[in-house]
């Protein structure tokens, strides 16, 4: 039986090998699955990801104020 998480990338695999693009999906999921907060939370965690900390934030200060 597979976990929720395998079940979700095998829907993202299917979801993508069908033409559907990343940034449609990332934006569906970040404006009807997720909060604001959520969502802010989720792309600042992103950005340190990816970025090892280094801000690619215009105004950080206010995001982080925001949540």
């Amino acid at each position: 039986m597979k976990t929720n998480r395998e079940r979700a990338d095998e829907l993202l695999n299917n979801l993508l090998d069908c033409g559907v693009s990343e940034r449609s999906l990332l934006e569906f999921i970040l404006n009807n699955y997720m909060s604001g907060t959520e969502a802010v939370e989720a792309l600042v965690a992103a950005n340190d990801e990816f970025f090892e900390g280094e801000s690619r934030f215009d105004d950080e200060e206010e995001i982080e104020e925001e949540y």
